[in-house]
C-alpha cells in the first residue's frame, strides 16, 4: 500500500523545473561556519530552528517532519508516528507517507530501493529544501545555510562550532561530552586531544564515482568514510552517532552542507558522474517551505549552479588526481588472494590472519607486494559489516601491528579507519547489517611490514576501537579480502 501511494505522489507532485520556474531564487553563498559571514547565518539558523520546533508536526516545515524525512526514530516506528501524527487521512498524511525514511543509502526506504549511487544527491535535495524552509522560518530571504569544515588544518580542525556549543536552540547535550567543550572530534583519546586521522580529505583521489572492481569510488568512500565518521564522533546513540536519530541534532545540517560541498569540489576537480539513463532520471520526493509538493530528478541536482548557489570555498584536486572519463565501463574484478570469513570487532583488539586462498609461495603476500608491478596497488576490504547496536566508535584498522606495541607507535601500520555507522539494527534495516564496504589501499603499508626480506604468507589485520563501543554492539566484519588491481 505504501508503495502505492508513494507511486502516486510522485504522479501528482510538482515537476521540479515547472516548480523553479514559479518560486526559483537568487544566487546564494553558503559560507564557512567560522567566517564572519558564516557565525552571522548561525544567528539566523538558531532563530528558524526555533521557529520549526513550535511549527505543528503535521506541517511538512516542522523540525520533526525534516528530521523524519530522513528517518523515523526506531523507538516508535514509522507506522506508529504516522498513525499518531495523522490519525485520520489527509493530503499531509500523504505526504509524510511519500517523504519519512527516504534517506538514501541506510538502509530504511523501499521504494525506491536503496542504492549507494543515490546518497549523495538525495542529501543534497534534503539540504535545498531545507535552507528554503529555514530562510522562511527566519523571516530572512538572506540565510544560506554555513558549512562546517571540520577537516580545515589549525585551531578549528575537528571542533563543532560555539553556536552549537553554547546553552540555546543549536545545543545538544546527547553528542559525546567533548564534542560540547569545543575539543576536537576526532581527537586520539579522552587524554589525547591530537587528531586521529579520521577527517582527511583523501576521498579526493577516487578517479570515478562508482565502484570499480578494487575501489570503492566517490560516493560510497565518502559516505563510509568521512561522512560516517563525523557522525560516529559527534556521537550519542540517540543521537549524531545512530542513523534514525541524526537529523535532529542542528549540526547534522552543517555536516551535510560540507558533504555536499566536497561532492561539488570533486565535480570542479574534473570527477565525473554517472551518466546512465537509470540514475539521472531516479526521483525523490520533497515539500518546499510552503508545503507544496515537489517531485526532483538526480539529473536536477548533478550541477549546483543551475540551483542558485555556490560555496565561499571549494577544495583544491590533490596530487596525482587522475579522474575516469564520463560513463567508462569498470575493468573486470581481480580476484582476491587472500580471504578471510568474519571477523568479530570485540576487545580491545580483535585480530586474524588472511587466509591464503591458493597456496602457492608466489602468492605469499610477501612475494606478492615484491612483485607487484609499478602501475597497480594493493587493496585490503572489509565487507558485510553488521552489529546489533551502533558501537559508537571509529576502529583503526591495523596490518600485522606488533604485539605489544606502543599506541604511539602504530601509525606506520595503520591502514585506514573503520566506521559501522549504518550497520547498526534499526527499523527497515534487517539484521542490522550493511551491504557496503570499506577499502583501503594497503602498498605502503604492506612494503613497509614486509621490508628487509620480511617473509609473510598470510597478513594478520587488526581493529582497534578508538573508544570503548557501546555495550551489546557485537559487530562483525563478514568478509576480509586483498586484492591487487
Amino acid at each position: 500500500m505504501l508503495l502505492q501511494t508513494r507511486r502516486a505522489a510522485i504522479a501528482t507532485a510538482i515537476p521540479f523545473a515547472t516548480w523553479f520556474k514559479a518560486y526559483g531564487q537568487p544566487s546564494f553563498v553558503r559560507s564557512d561556519a567560522y567566517s564572519p559571514a558564516g557565525i552571522a547565518m548561525l544567528a539566523k539558523y538558531a532563530t528558524g530552528v526555533a521557529k520549526m520546533r513550535i511549527t505543528a508536526e503535521t506541517d511538512a516545515t516542522s523540525w520533526m517532519f525534516q528530521w523524519y524525512t530522513h528517518a523515523v526514530r526506531p523507538d516508535r516506528g514509522i507506522a506508529a508516528e504516522l498513525a499518531r501524527v495523522y490519525p485520520v487521512p489527509s493530503p499531509k498524511k500523504a505526504l509524510a507517507q511519500d517523504m519519512w525514511n527516504t534517506c538514501q543509502a541506510h538502509g530504511f526506504s523501499v521504494t525506491p530501493p536503496q542504492k549507494e549511487e543515490y546518497f549523495l544527491p538525495w542529501h543534497r535535495m534534503f539540504v535545498y529544501f531545507f535552507e528554503r524552509i529555514v530562510r522562511k522560518a527566519c523571516a530572512d530571504p538572506t540565510f544560506s545555510l554555513p558549512y562546517w569544515n571540520y577537516s580545515a588544518p589549525g585551531a578549528n580542525h575537528g571542533r563543532i562550532p560555539p553556536a552549537f556549543r553554547a546553552a540555546g536552540t543549536l545545543f545538544e547535550a546527547k553528542r559525546r561530552p567533548w564534542v560540547n567543550t569545543g575539543q576536537p572530534i576526532d581527537r586520539i583519546s579522552a587524554i589525547n586531544p591530537a587528531p586521529n586521522g579520521t577527517l582527511n580529505l583523501s576521498v579526493l583521489s577516487e578517479p570515478s564515482y562508482n565502484p570499480g572492481p578494487a575501489r570503492r569510488g566517490f560516493c560510497e568512500t565518502l559516505d563510509r568514510g568521512l561522512h560516517g565518521n563525523v557522525h560516529v564522533e559527534v556521537g550519542g546513540p540517540t543521537n549524531m552517532g545512530s542513523v534514525p536519530w541524526a537529523a535532529e541534532d542542528p549540526v547534522f545540517w552543517m555536516h551535510h552542507c560540507n558533504i555536499d560541498r566536497l561532492w561539488a569540489s570533486w565535480n570542479r576537480n574534473g570527477g565525473n558522474n554517472p551518466v546512465d539513463a537509470a540514475f539521472k532520471n531516479q526521483k525523490f520526493i520533497f515539500a518546499d517551505e510552503n508545503g507544496n509538493k515537489v517531485s526532483m530528478a538526480i539529473s536536477d541536482v548533478l550541477s549546483i549552479s543551475p540551483l542558485h548557489y555556490s560555496y565561499a570555498k571549494l577544495e583544491p584536486a590533490p596530487a596525482g588526481f587522475h579522474p575516469t572519463a564520463a560513463g567508462a565501463a569498470p575493468a573486470s574484478a581481480p580476484s582476491p588472494t587472500h580471504r578471510l570469513v568474519s571477523l568479530n570487532a570485540t576487545g580491545a583488539e580483535s585480530k586474524s590472519a588472511v587466509k591464503l586462498v591458493d597456496n602457492k609461495p608466489e602468492n605469499y603476500f610477501s612475494a606478492r607486494i615484491k612483485n607487484l608491478p609499478s602501475a597497480r596497488r594493493m587493496y585490503l576490504s572489509l565487507s558485510g559489516l553488521s552489529a546489533k547496536a551502533q558501537p559508537g566508535v571509529i576502529y583503526g584498522v591495523y596490518l600485522n601491528l606488533p604485539t605489544n606495541g606502543a599506541a604511539t607507535g602504530r601509525d606506520s601500520y595503520r591502514v585506514g579507519h573503520l566506521s559501522f555507522f549504518d550497520a547498526g539494527g534499526h527499523e527497515g534495516h534487517a539484521g542490522g547489517s550493511s551491504s557496503k564496504k570499506q577499502v583501503f589501499d594497503i602498498t605502503d603499508v604492506a612494503r613497509y611490514v614486509t621490508k628487509g626480506g620480511v617473509k609473510i604468507e598470510e597478513p594478520v589485520v587488526s581493529l582497534i576501537p578508538l573508544g570503548a563501543p557501546e555495550a551489546g554492539a557485537e559487530a562483525v566484519v563478514g568478509e576480509i579480502t586483498i586484492l591487487e588491481q
